[in-house]
């Protein structure tokens, strides 16, 4: 009974695979695709989120700056600025700086004089290094940034030296303004 049944499933096998290899089974009915177009599409969903740019604080440490009889600055050093973009990660910040708000921004300005001083007090920013910064490429809303100090942040902050120069005849003080953002690369 047993050679009965393996002879009859031999057969039934036999004729199945002679039936395909003739093109007359299910092999056939397959349709060849055409070049060009498409037979299965699938969907999903793309999510963007829109943020604003990141803003940077800074922490000023300024310090005076020494004269001698001359008036010529005598210090190396005025001080110092950590400039914190939070988000940064192990990205760059930059330092920009220029006499007022509206004088172009650099990596180094005179200050303005205040009521009593004269003379010209310089201070050149270091710490990074000083980039120059397209028109096209700055899009901040202080649109006179023409060259930035950039350095590699640590925890989110990156530190600038201020480096003072020049001759001031009467003793005073000098103001000056700092631009500070994320630097992108």
């Amino acid at each position: 009974m047993n050679t009965r049944v393996i002879a009859k499933n031999q057969r039934k096998t036999g004729a199945l695979l002679a039936y395909l290899i003739a093109g007359a089974g299910f092999l056939s009915s397959v349709p060849a695709l055409a070049a060009g177009a498409i037979y299965d599409a699938k969907v999903d969903t793309l999510t963007i989120k829109a943020i604003k740019a990141m803003t940077c604080s800074n922490k000023l440490t300024p310090t005076d700056v020494h004269l001698d009889a001359a008036g010529k600055v005598l210090d190396t050093s005025a001080g110092t600025v950590t400039v914190t973009c939070a988000g940064v990660g192990s990205g760059k910040v930059a330092l920009a700086i220029a006499k007022s708000p509206t004088d172009h921004y650099a990596e180094k300005a005179d200050g303005t004089a205040e009521a009593g001083a004269v003379g010209t007090l310089t201070l050149i920013l270091g710490g990074g290094t000083a980039t120059s910064l397209s028109t096209a490429d700055n899009y901040s809303s202080t649109k006179n940034i023409d060259k930035m100090v950039v350095a590699a942040a640590k925890a989110d902050a990156a530190q600038f030296t201020l480096t003072p120069s020049g001759t001031v005849t009467t003793a005073g003080n000098f103001t000056y303004s700092l631009a500070s953002a994320v630097w992108v690369e």
